[in-house]
């Protein structure tokens, strides 16, 4: 595909920062998975989100549990604000946002990387097509 992870981060940032329109939702906060909220966070912070991946797997081991969840906590509390044990906003480069818009610019923009990678293969493999003709 045409579109690299890192451009989807920083588009995604971009949209955060500005008035962008995003579909009113309620203060129901969906159940997104505490591990790939934490993954999204350290993304769009310019870290490494191998790092909670690793944190997770390291729960497994019965002598690194207390360590991990010591390790998991602070990263939830440095990266996301909590209400009732809930993750509800993700800040990203110290600014706090509602989760749901994060994760609908984040849609929105792989959506639209998407469809522009498929649009140009087709434009590519056409103009490919004519001038071998």
């Amino acid at each position: 595909m045409g579109f690299k992870k890192d451009k989807i981060i920083k588009i995604v940032k971009e949209r955060l920062k500005r008035e962008y329109d995003v579909p009113y939702h309620s203060d129901d906060t969906p159940s997104y998975p505490e591990q790939s909220i934490l993954m999204l966070a350290y993304h769009l912070n310019g870290k490494d989100p191998l790092e909670i991946a690793k944190m997770y797997r390291s729960l497994w081991s019965k002598d690194k549990v207390e360590l991990q969840k010591r390790d998991i906590s602070n990263a939830k509390l440095s990266y996301c604000k909590l209400k009732d044990g809930k993750v509800t906003e993700i800040k990203v480069d110290g600014q706090a946002y509602p989760i749901n818009k994060v994760y609908f610019l984040l849609m929105q923009t792989l959506w639209e990387q998407v469809k522009s990678a498929k649009e140009k293969d087709k434009t590519e493999s056409s103009s490919t097509r004519c001038s071998i003709s």
